[in-house]
């Protein structure tokens, strides 16, 4: 995992020490999110600012307990979730995070979901927002796929009917 500094828009200069620290909280909060399992969710509330905004193409939250709640949901529909950081970025108070998440880590053709998330610390080292950006109509495409494939297989493609042309009309019209 490797961190790289993006130069601000803002005028003046930056703090060093304020990426620094940053740099460091992002890096405490992505070991913490790969590691994470289904018996960490009571470990949120420590990288959490209480009034956090949660956001992803799915659901928009607001707190500590919420934001627990959608972790929790999703861990409890996947068996074995994995979650993989490829890369980081920290830009003033924001961090960008580019990550895989894997439904299933020990299943070869478990479905992946690529995506990117903007985290936005306060003073305390404490997530103020995490928006999730990430293709919302790309997860479920492939389970669909292999239920329709997967149907075709049972029943057969079945044959369609031939459309015939209507036979031309000759004569004078009905009205």
């Amino acid at each position: 995992m490797s961190v790289i500094h993006l130069k601000t828009r803002r005028r003046g200069p930056v703090a060093v020490g304020q990426n620094l620290g940053v740099e460091q909280h992002l890096n405490a909060y992505c070991r913490f999110f790969e590691s994470l399992d289904k018996h960490d969710f009571d470990f949120l509330r420590g990288y959490f600012n209480y009034r956090v905004r949660y956001s992803n193409p799915l659901c928009d939250v607001r707190g500590v307990d919420r934001v627990q709640a959608v972790f929790e949901r999703l861990y409890r529909r996947c068996e074995a979730p994995q979650l993989i950081i490829c890369d980081t970025a920290v830009s003033g108070q924001h961090g960008m995070i580019y990550w895989k998440f894997v439904r299933h880590k020990k299943r070869p053709n478990s479905t992946v979901v690529t995506g990117m998330s903007r985290v936005k610390f306060d003073g305390y080292g404490r997530v103020v927002s995490h928006r999730d950006i990430w293709d919302a109509s790309h997860a479920p495409r492939r389970p669909l796929a292999r239920l329709r494939d997967a149907w075709r297989r049972w029943f057969g493609a079945r044959e369609r009917p031939k459309h015939y042309r209507a036979k031309p009309f000759h004569g004078s019209p009905p009205f």
